[in-house]
């Protein structure tokens, strides 16, 4: 009985403490609780996808088929640890690569679209990575992991696949945003949104029999939202990789590889919906007329959109994902010690073979990956995941196309100095002062809670030409100093 109520009086005085510091004191801005292990009722997500991957041929000499995928899901998450989900966009663009024999290379391009439902289980860790089971329990059961934002505004995903023995390979990158309600039809007069692109299309050859041409783009554009639904933008960077796949007649493969890039501006109109969903329109009225569709979160901070387009008599197939981050003002130059973001990157690329002629290698490559932030401007990292996924096009000098499919996967640890811009521009410097030095920027958001970057890369002499886009969210403090320890201990024996 003694032990029992000392117990209680223990527990009951370290309850008063913290309650105490919480009211009494000021708990740091980078500090936060960690995360539920369930959301509330009715907690609603919408994601999408982008997926590129290798599939098709004989075992040890596959990889004839190239597809891109996107999907948009939406995901109502319950309490009790169950969510339903309906996806409303599944769209497939899939080239064929093959030969007929005589010295000429044939290509097959196909696109298919579908929908459906879906529900499992899902759990949230104390640090917010979000895992999610489908169909738990029977032989369709499969799960993946992600990572919310500080607020849970946002979350990201990678993910990779490779079989030999099912001949498949595939890289993936995926976004979420917590879905609202009560959007005003228009923003406030010069809101400001960075939105990048990726998109991965096939084009050319003859109709029925048309993909001779990969191209891989990506786009950085600022768009003005006015409140009488006009916005202008900018395009400050389009970058297009394209890979021409062809042949001499004689039974040999050849491949020429380009790179172009562009800026320009354009202006148009744009409502949201109550939901969010942010409808804009290029050009309207005219004959180059174009609209699009986005989801914004919950607190307007970010959006993300994909599209897909397919015409079998222009020859032209197309998958992209976007993002946009909301543009503030005012940040500090670094950020307070110890703040963490995960990244996650999307990158596709073609290298290989002679100058001038090359592109027998299709890269596609994800990585994840953990940054810490200090006041000094200094930075460390480690990369838990750097999948590749490897596809090599060669022929048999007979006139028949051959493939190889490799994956490889590989983790590190990496260092450096950043410095963030009043407007919340990002630069980040790997290996400062060395060989290996390499920068690159991204774009925060208003709130700070994500980031965004593209980059491109093109070296004719030394055969390469790459892509890539990603995505940071701003993890949750879990070293809280004296308020974790009491957690700690109220949670404890």
């Amino acid at each position: 009985m003694d032990n029992t109520k000392n117990f209680l009086l223990k527990r009951l005085f370290i309850l008063s403490f913290a309650l105490l510091l919480i009211i009494g004191f000021e708990i740091p801005a980078s500090y936060s609780l960690a995360f539920s292990r369930y959301f509330p009722d009715d907690t609603v997500y919408e994601i999408h996808e982008f997926e590129s991957g290798f599939h098709g041929g004989a075992e040890g000499a596959w990889g004839a088929n190239d597809q891109v995928l996107i999907m948009k899901e939406t995901f109502t998450f319950m309490s009790d640890g169950t969510f339903t989900g309906s996806c409303t966009k599944e769209d497939e663009l899939n080239r064929q690569i093959g030969d007929d024999s005589e010295g000429n290379n044939t290509f097959s391009t196909t696109f298919t679209s579908g929908s459906g439902t879906e529900s499992g289980i899902y759990s949230i860790s104390s640090d917010g990575t979000i895992t999610i089971t489908f169909d738990p329990g029977t032989p369709d059961e499969e799960s993946g992991a992600g990572i919310l934002s500080e607020d849970g505004q946002t979350f990201i995903f990678v993910n990779s696949e490779f079989s030999d023995s099912e001949k498949w390979g595939s890289l993936c990158i995926g976004m979420g945003v917590k879905k609202g309600s009560g959007f005003s039809q228009y923003f406030p007069d010069d809101t400001v949104y960075e939105i990048h692109e990726f998109e991965s299309a096939f084009h050319g050859g003859a109709v029925g029999s048309w993909g001779v041409n990969d191209k891989v783009l990506i786009m950085k554009e600022t768009f003005t939202f006015m409140s009488d639904g006009t916005f202008t933008g900018s395009c400050t960077k389009e970058d297009e990789l394209n890979r021409q796949i062809g042949d001499d007649l004689e039974g040999n493969n050849t491949f020429s590889t380009t790179f172009t890039s562009g800026s320009g501006t354009e202006s148009g109109i744009y409502s949201i919906s109550s939901d969010g969903t942010i409808t804009i329109t290029f050009d309207p009225g005219t004959p180059d007329e174009e609209s699009g569709a986005g989801i914004l979160s919950e607190d307007g901070q970010t959006f993300i959109f994909v599209n897909s387009e397919f015409n079998d008599s222009e020859k032209w197939g197309s998958q992209c994902i976007g993002m946009g981050v909301k543009k503030g003002s005012g940040f500090s130059q670094y950020f307070p010690d110890d703040t963490v973001y995960e990244i996650h990157e999307f990158e596709s690329a073609f290298h290989g073979g002679a100058v001038g002629s090359w592109g027998v290698n299709d890269k596609v490559l994800i990585m994840k990956e953990t940054f810490t932030f200090m006041s000094d401007g200094t930075f460390t990292g480690s990369c838990t995941k750097e999948d590749e996924l490897n596809r090599q096009i060669g022929d048999d000098l007979e006139g028949n196309n051959t493939f190889s499919t490799t994956f490889t996967s590989g983790s590190g640890t990496e260092s450096g100095i950043y410095s963030i811009s009043s407007d919340g521009t990002i630069t980040i410097t790997f290996d400062p002062g060395t060989p290996d030095e390499e920068s690159g920027a991204g774009i925060l958001s208003e709130d700070g809670q994500t980031f965004i970057f593209v980059n491109s890369e093109f070296n004719d002499s030394e055969k390469w030409g790459s892509q890539c886009i990603g995505m940071g969210v701003k993890r949750v403090a879990l070293n809280n100093g004296v308020l974790s320890s009491i957690l700690l201990l109220l949670l404890g024996d």
